[in-house]
């Protein structure tokens, strides 16, 4: 828990930041006002530069139906003007809006305004609609934003894949480059995982884009334009990066060995020949950085590289994992390899973790706004749950690198590699939350 303790007193010793996110601030006529006069143009203003989504901008009467209207963006892109055809005479209105923030999470809103006398004004004022009592649910049924809990539920499922993918893909490069001496047939197996991992990602990149066309085109017959608007922004970018990393690291990684002189008849790994797979990898570093925060948050200069780090450093020791499990599930394979490179990969590990942890930390104190929001945002809520899974994960590392791999080193018994079995399992599947719920929490905004 030391890394949500240094969190929290970071934050409590800043000042309050500004939103990174784009959020709706301000309308004129004011939401949920009266005006006298007829209304020629409604205004709407913005935290950050968004462009509209389908359906965009909608004006609205008293009983749902749209009304004619122009609507412009500022040269700033903060701000639209909803300009109708002739101002707004007497009668309740209402305004929809769907804009896609800068990292690519579209947000939808909708507010109401009533012009209530246009007496003595010179412009022939449009009529309102006929009155009913049924108007009000009318309107309110009409500025309804559309369902987006599917897509939405997709592009989760999507992120999990990409994550799960680059994690073991990296981290299997990783380990195999830095921890493994095992049998040439455990070097094949190996490389198989990181051509896995290409693919896992590849699979999340394209429910990804699915997912996003969905989200844009929610509430729109436009399907081609909400396909070619899924591959555009830093979002699109992202994908089509997964998809390029992916390829290569399925296609690219070849299998090569060196012998290990300390251990006759073992062999240790080698990337020589997976230089494409190792290109992928890094797109796939990139790819995972523009499905997160990393484009909306700044300063760039310190957060992209930190979010590298993360990214990087968590493969690293969750990927490596997975692979040091899966030798340890063995059980028909030398158990001697399983301990030497338990003891090769206890010390990437260690480094790994402690890079994550802080860059994990600043990334946070990044885009966190206040100290409060890690309690009264779901972001917050989710980020606190995550540090409390890593933080269990963390002290079965720190009992396999203080306690296990000292007792491996010195002998290696049939007890201890049991030990190293279960802990090794129960923190892939611990890291497996972890992966869920940082594929959740990057579909809300602190």
């Amino acid at each position: 828990m030391g890394m949500l303790v240094a969190l929290i007193a970071i934050l409590a010793c800043l000042p309050a930041a500004a939103s990174a996110h784009l959020d709706f601030v301000s309308s004129s006529p004011t939401a949920g006002s009266a005006v006298d006069a007829p209304v020629e143009r409604v205004t709407l203003t913005f935290t950050k530069e968004g462009r509209l989504v389908a359906p965009g901008i909608r004006l609205l009467d008293s009983g749902g139906t749209p009304i004619a209207a122009e609507v412009t963006p500022a040269s700033t892109g903060t701000s639209f003007t909803v300009t109708p055809a002739s101002p707004l005479g007497p009668g309740r209105y209402g305004v929809a809006w769907r804009i896609a923030a800068p990292d690519a999470h579209p947000k939808a809103g909708s507010f109401t305004f009533e012009v209530r006398s246009t007496a003595g004004a010179d412009a022939a004022p449009t009529p309102a609609a006929p009155a009913s009592t049924d108007d009000g649910d009318l309107l309110d049924q009409a500025l309804a934003a559309p369902s987006t809990d599917g897509p939405r539920a997709l592009r989760s499922g999507a992120r999990v894949l990409m994550y799960a993918g680059t994690l073991l893909a990296l981290g299997a490069l990783l380990f195999i480059a830095f921890a493994t001496s095992a049998a040439p047939a455990v070097l094949s197996w190996q490389f198989g995982a990181v051509r896995t991992g290409g693919v896992v990602l590849m699979a999340g990149a394209l429910a990804g884009y699915a997912g996003r066309a969905w989200l844009l085109g929610a509430g729109s017959d436009d399907l081609g334009g909400a396909l070619r608007d899924a591959l555009s922004g830093a979002a699109g970018a992202g994908v089509l990066l997964a998809l390029a990393g992916g390829g290569l690291i399925a296609f690219g990684t070849r299998i090569a060995r060196r012998p290990d002189p300390a251990r006759p008849g073992r062999v240790r790994g080698s990337l020589r020949r997976s230089v494409p797979g190792a290109v992928g990898a890094a797109l796939a570093v990139v790819a995972a950085l523009l499905a997160g925060h990393s484009e909306a948050v700044g300063p760039a200069w310190l957060m992209w590289p930190s979010d590298i780090v993360h990214v990087v450093a968590a493969a690293a020791w969750a990927g490596g994992l997975v692979l040091l499990a899966r030798m340890a599930l063995d059980r028909r394979r030398d158990a001697d390899d399983c301990a030497v490179t338990a003891i090769g990969f206890s010390t990437l590990a260690s480094v790994a973790f402690v890079l994550a942890g802080i860059t994990g930390v600043l990334m946070a104190v990044l885009v966190l706004p206040s100290a409060s929001a890690l309690w009264t945002t779901t972001w917050g809520v989710l980020l606190i749950a995550k540090v409390a899974v890593v933080a269990v994960v963390a002290m079965l590392g720190a009992w396999n690198h203080l306690v296990l791999v000292p007792r491996l080193r010195a002998a290696r018994d049939p007890g201890d590699l049991a030990h190293l079995r279960t802990t090794a399992v129960a923190e892939v599947a611990l890291l497996t939350v972890v992966v869920i719920l940082t594929a959740v929490l990057v579909g809300f905004s602190p």
